[in-house]
C-alpha cells in the first residue's frame, strides 16, 4: 500500500515536471520569436509576441522589458513606460532587469523632453551598473540638452520682457502726443471764444453808434479793418483745426504701421524658430548617418586586420624541413610587408575609437535572446 502511494506521488510530481517545463518552453519559444520580429522592425507584432510569452512567465522581467522596449518604438511611450515602471517596482526582480527598466524609463523621459525624470532615472541605473558606458553618455548628454533648454527659455525670457517694455515705451509716447495734441486744441478753442466776444463786442458799438450818422461814416472805415482781421484770424483757427486732425490721423497710422511692423518680427522670428528646428532634426540624422558609415567602415578593418594577423600567424607556423636552410630575400619582404600593414591597421583602430566618442541619440536597450 505505501509502495502504492509513493509511486502515485511520484507519477505527479514528474507531471508537474513536465507541464512546467512545457509552459516555461512556451515563453522561451515565444520570446525567441518576439526578438526575430524586432530584429525585423516589426516592432508592434513583436510587442504582443512579447506580452504573450509574459503571460505565460510571469516572473520573467526580462521578457516584460522586451514588450516595452517594442511598444516604445512603435510609438506606445505610455505603455512601454507603465511595464518598465512595473518592473522597477518589482521585489522580485534582477539587479540587470531592474537596470534596463531604469534606463528604458531614461529613454522615454529624455524623448519626452522631460529632463530632470531621464537624469534621475539615468543616475538610479547606475548606481546598479556604475560601469555602464551608454548609461554614462546618456546622462552627460541630458545634462547638455537640459542646460541648452535653460538657456533657450532664459532668451525667450529676455526677448519677451524687451517687447514689453518696447511696448510700454511707445504706449506712453502715443500718450504724450495726444496729450499735446488736446493742448493744442484747449488754447486754439480759447483764442476762438476771446476773438468771439471781440466781435460781439464791436457789433454793440455798430448798434449804438447807428443813430449817429456823422459818427458811423467816419468809423465805418476804421469798421473794415477789425472786419478783415476777424476773418483772417478765423481762417487761421480753422487751418489750426485742420492741421491738428491731420496731424491725428498720421499718428494713427504711425500706430498701425508699428502694430503691422511687430506682427512681421513675431512672424520672422517664428520662421527662424522652425528653420533651426529643421537645420537641428538634419544634423542629427546627419550625424546618425555618418555614425553608421564610421562602424560599417571599423568593421571592415577589423576583419581586414584579423586576415592580416591570421595570414602572419601561418606563416610563423610553417617549420622549414632543413635546419639550415637559409631564409629567402622574400620571406624576409613578407615579414616587413606584414607588420606594415599591421601598423596600418592599429592606427585605423586608434581613428575609429576617436570616431566612437562622438555626440550620438541614446541607446535603447535592445531584446537579447534567452539561450
Amino acid at each position: 500500500m505505501k509502495t502504492a502511494i509513493k509511486i502515485i506521488l511520484l507519477l505527479l510530481f514528474v507531471i508537474l515536471l513536465i507541464c512546467v517545463f512545457l509552459i516555461s518552453g512556451k515563453s522561451v519559444r515565444e520570446n525567441n520569436a518576439g526578438v526575430s520580429l524586432y530584429n525585423n522592425k516589426d516592432y508592434k507584432s513583436a510587442a504582443k509576441m512579447f506580452d504573450e510569452a509574459f503571460a505565460n512567465a510571469e516572473q520573467n522581467y526580462e521578457i516584460q522589458n522586451n514588450a516595452a522596449a517594442a511598444e516604445y518604438k512603435s510609438g506606445d511611450k505610455e505603455s512601454a513606460a507603465q511595464k518598465y515602471q512595473r518592473s522597477a517596482d518589482s521585489s522580485l526582480i534582477s539587479d540587470k532587469d531592474r537596470f534596463d527598466a531604469l534606463y528604458g524609463l531614461g529613454n522615454i523621459a529624455y524623448a519626452d523632453n522631460d529632463f530632470d525624470s531621464a537624469l534621475d532615472f539615468y543616475r538610479q541605473a547606475l548606481k546598479i551598473n556604475h560601469n555602464d558606458m551608454d548609461a554614462k553618455y546618456n546622462l552627460e548628454k541630458t545634462l547638455q540638452a537640459k542646460d541648452e533648454k535653460e538657456k533657450q527659455q532664459n532668451r525667450q525670457n529676455q526677448q519677451q520682457n524687451q517687447e514689453q517694455k518696447n511696448k510700454e515705451q511707445d504706449q506712453r509716447q502715443d500718450r504724450r502726443a495726444m496729450e499735446d495734441l488736446k493742448r493744442q486744441m484747449d488754447e486754439n478753442n480759447k483764442k476762438q471764444e476771446a476773438n468771439d466776444e471781440k466781435r460781439k463786442e464791436s457789433g454793440q458799438k455798430e448798434n449804438e453808434n447807428k443813430n449817429n450818422s456823422q459818427k458811423n461814416q467816419n468809423e465805418q472805415s476804421g469798421q473794415d479793418q477789425p472786419r478783415e482781421q476777424n476773418e483772417k484770424e478765423k481762417q487761421e483757427l480753422e487751418k489750426q483745426r485742420q492741421d491738428i486732425s491731420d496731424k491725428i490721423e498720421q499718428e494713427k497710422k504711425k500706430q498701425e504701421e508699428k502694430l503691422k511692423e511687430k506682427r512681421e518680427r513675431e512672424n520672422q522670428q517664428a520662421r527662424k524658430n522652425r528653420q533651426e528646428r529643421r537645420d537641428k532634426a538634419k544634423e542629427q540624422d546627419g550625424a546618425n548617418k555618418d555614425e553608421n558609415k564610421d562602424q560599417n567602415k571599423n568593421n571592415e578593418n577589423k576583419n581586414q586586420q584579423n586576415n592580416a594577423a591570421q595570414s602572419l600567424q601561418n606563416q610563423n607556423n610553417e617549420k622549414p624541413d632543413d635546419k639550415k636552410a637559409v631564409e629567402s630575400p622574400d620571406d624576409k619582404k613578407d615579414d616587413s610587408s606584414a607588420e606594415v600593414l599591421l601598423s596600418y591597421y592599429n592606427q585605423a583602430d586608434k581613428n575609429s575609437d576617436k570616431k566612437r566618442r562622438r555626440i550620438k541619440t541614446p541607446n535603447i536597450s535592445r531584446p537579447v535572446r534567452d539561450w
